[in-house]
């Protein structure tokens, strides 16, 4: 039984009795609360960057082999070298200090689960079947999950690390996909998958060697692809891509990546793709910031952070908005409260005291990892490092913008006292309404929690700077080891579904057992929201 738990409340799970810490706002560059109304500043001294453009010509319709050979053990194996080493670390800037950040008490009663209208629920929880993956778990493993799903009624599709796979009735049944040979050879990895309701339809990115390919797809279809190829020289960029993500306007569709030395975003027109035609796109590709995060649902203007400035102790947030009318960005530097960015194996520490729960942590860093707009607020999320006796272990930094006037509105701390927050993913709402899926793990003495999907809600129900929040479940076993470096996975997903008010639905890695083979590590599709909410998601589950 999943039981919720409000700031500083305990939470008993299985026997598994721990305590989730305090989430403190603190504020830089704007009020005391979300209101945009108490927000005076306007986007002023907006710096414009020049962007470019390319021509593409038509894409290519590719009708996949639902029963196609499974990808071999060689073919995983090489796929797992190619991904070993990336996401690359990126520049070093400034020195790594550790931010001054007084020690927070925790306080907050206990409050067990109940079916009340307010009450945390998760609506739909999915192992993902063997049956439902290329050759099962036996070639799969998910030593780096990296999950990525969305969902359209009865429609969903999720794909990981290597493996791609879709159902047509809520999740009861799979049908793979084979990334290895759907779209021609040299697959490596990073994959993500959005759903446009405007269009019905679906957009998936995957990565090669020397390429990216973008594919989309009718929305109850999914077996049928018309796909485009994208490489780094096309922007005059060098090495490959790597760390994609995909996020949605009105009219665009945002492919962020970073290609050798540098990061860019390609914005291309969706009305072009779906027909499968030839098209023109501007792009944004710099070597001044590292890793850009555009907020998915942006509408008219795309906003896109990056917070890699001042490396060390971090205190400004690059801001950049594209309107979709205008050929090119401008972006603006607003302070944020400090924190201390990581880099791969630079000393961040997700173990447990006792040493049973490893560094799941260890191959990762500070980047950007979750950003989404809703109604007048977008957020951005990223990973901190452990900072004195108030952050003994690494945490989350959660800051939300006002998406009118760019001020940041509050920079919450996402901490524990007795293990580490990480990896957060953002799915925001028309109404604002944030749903986060995150990872955490650690633990004190010698108690210890392997590292486990965490699904945190803030709402109307609990408004700044109070979080709601519930276990996926426990998990049972902890990163593995990728190049000599303990990884658990670079990111995972939450998204706002679009027909389903306060609802969202995610996918996470969650280990079950201790070993690194995939046989015992199966991953999970969710959805979760208020009890209020359940009505109507059954109502459009069945549409």
């Amino acid at each position: 039984m999943h039981k919720r738990f409000v700031q500083g409340s305990l939470i008993a799970l299985a026997g598994v009795t721990a305590m989730v810490g305090a989430l403190v706002p603190t504020v830089a560059g704007g009020s005391s609360n979300d209101d945009p109304n108490g927000v005076a500043a306007a986007v002023g001294g907006a710096t414009a960057v020049p962007s470019r453009q390319v021509n593409h010509g038509p894409g290519q319709w590719v009708s996949a082999d639902t029963s196609a050979a499974a990808p071999s053990a060689a073919q995983v194996n090489q796929a797992e070298q190619e991904s070993q080493g990336r996401p690359s670390s990126g520049p070093v800037r400034g020195s790594n200090v550790v931010a001054a950040i007084p020690a927070q008490g925790e306080s907050g009663t206990s409050s067990t689960y109940s079916a009340e209208p307010t009450g945390l629920s998760i609506f739909r929880n999915t192992v993902i079947p063997a049956s439902g993956i290329s050759g099962g778990y036996a070639n799969m493993s998910f030593r780096t999950g990296e999950p990525s799903t969305d969902g359209n009624g009865k429609n969903i599709f999720q794909t990981g690390n290597w493996y791609a796979t879709y159902s047509k009735d809520g999740g009861v049944t799979w049908t793979a996909l084979n990334p290895f040979s759907i779209f021609g050879s040299g697959f490596c990895c990073d994959q993500v998958v959005i759903y446009d309701s405007a269009r019905d339809r679906w957009f998936w990115v995957l990565q090669y060697g020397d390429h990216l390919t973008v594919a989309n797809s009718a929305g109850g279809d999914m077996a049928n692809w018309c796909s485009y190829t994208f490489k780094p020289t096309d922007i005059g960029a060098t090495g490959s891509y790597d760390y994609n993500d995909l996020a949605l306007g009105t009219r665009f569709l945002y492919l962020s990546s970073n290609p050798g030395g540098g990061s860019a975003v390609l914005r291309f027109p969706m009305s072009e793709m779906i027909t499968c035609s030839g098209f023109s796109y501007n792009f944004l590709y710099r070597n001044t910031e590292f890793t850009y995060k555009v907020a998915t649902g942006g509408g008219d203007t795309a906003l896109i952070a990056s917070n890699n400035l001042d490396q060390g102790t971090g205190t400004t947030l690059r801001i950049f908005s594209w309107p979709e009318s205008a050929a090119g960005p401008t972006f603006v530097n607003r302070a944020i409260s400090a924190f201390t960015y990581y880099t791969r194996n630079s000393g961040q520490n997700c173990a447990s005291a006792d040493g049973v729960v490893n560094n799941w942590c260890q191959f990762a860093d500070s980047r950007t990892l979750g950003g989404a707009k809703g109604g007048n607020l977008v957020a951005w999320s990223w990973n901190a490092k452990q900072s004195g006796t108030g952050r003994p272990f690494p945490y989350t930094r959660l800051t939300i913008v006002d998406a009118r006037t760019l001020a940041v509105l509050n920079n919450y701390d996402v901490f524990n006292a007795a293990n580490a927050i990480q990896y957060m993913s953002l799915g925001l709402d028309d109404r604002g309404h944030i749903g986060m899926v995150s990872t955490y793990g650690g633990g004190t003495g010698t108690t210890h929690t392997y590292p486990s999907p965490l699904l945190f809600i803030r709402d109307d129900v609990n408004p700044a700077p109070g979080f709601s929040g519930v276990f996926e479940s426990v998990g049972a076993g902890g990163g593995c080891s990728d190049g000599g470096i303990i990884r658990w996975g670079d990111y995972q997903t939450s998204r706002a579904l679009e027909s389903a008010d306060g609802v969202f639905i995610g996918g996470a890695l969650r280990k079950s057992s201790t070993t690194c083979t995939g046989t015992s590590n199966p991953p999970r599709n969710f959805v979760y929201g208020r009890a209020r909410s359940l009505p109507g998601y059954n109502r459009w589950k069945a549409a």
